[in-house]
């Protein structure tokens, strides 16, 4: 029996390791080389992992270039994208008429600030579970359930880690739409955190979902010419200076 078992282990242990090889690492690399189809596939000699590769070096060289592009008057450090620090300037179409235009590239704070809050909180969590973790008892079934064993808070800190943390590193300037791909993740930390409510309350779970929700789309509204470079009111331009710092129009 102990040798069967030998056998199945390091039989299922391969297998396991020949499908992480193929979806953790096969895969994701065979999409990511035809990725650059659009870039490469219509140039002489086409789409090759040469090409690739000499595409990767070219902007790891541009990356680790200290202070290049930090004499940007709208780059900004890593630590100010959360709270929109400094949003990235575009274009402003001047005063007429008692109207201007302009367009900015920033979050919506209702979103970027809930979910600054809401990924502090999943952080607290995932300690918390951690140390509960610890605590359980070693036997039994119950040791396997509960709220300590869920582990949907640390793989959205991880997920989030990944996309922010590589930033902290990169010595050129940088700008607030590099934080754009972590978005997703903090507004899955704030729906965590709603469906841990709905726990408690499926009442109070609706009703802040709902309220987040109209918020949201209130200050999209409100901060929309500054976004789209529409023409409107100065009044309304002038409404929406929240934040020291910024060109507006």
């Amino acid at each position: 029996p102990g040798t069967d078992w030998g056998r199945r282990w390091l039989r299922e242990s391969l297998l396991t390791c020949l499908w992480c090889l193929l979806f953790f690492i096969l895969v994701p690399a065979l999409i990511y080389f035809l990725s650059y189809y659009p870039v490469f596939g219509h140039t002489p000699g086409g789409l090759t992992i040469r090409k690739v590769i000499d595409a990767n070096i070219s902007m790891y060289n541009y990356h680790s270039k200290p202070g290049f592009g930090a004499d940007h008057r709208f780059s900004s450090p890593w630590y100010t994208w959360p709270i929109i620090g400094m949003p990235m300037y575009f274009y402003t179409g001047g005063t007429r008429n008692g109207t201007g235009s302009s367009i900015l590239t920033f979050g919506n704070p209702a979103v970027w600030w809930t979910g600054l809050v809401a990924l502090l909180l999943v952080g607290a969590l995932a300690v918390q579970q951690r140390l509960r973790r610890q605590a359980l008892p070693q036997a039994g079934p119950e040791a396997g359930n509960g709220f300590a064993q869920d582990s949907r808070p640390l793989m959205l800190l991880i997920a989030f880690a990944a996309q922010y943390l590589p930033w902290v590193i990169v010595p050129r300037g940088t700008y607030i739409y590099h934080y754009f791909p972590s978005v997703p993740f903090i507004i899955l930390c704030a729906a965590l955190l709603l469906d841990y409510l709905e726990g408690l309350s499926r009442k109070a779970a609706r009703i802040t979902g709902v309220a987040l929700l109209a918020l949201a789309a209130i200050l999209f509204v409100a901060f929309f010419p500054y976004i789209s470079g529409v023409r409107v009111s100065v009044n309304w331009l002038n409404a929406m200076k929240w934040f020291p710092d910024w060109l507006y129009y």
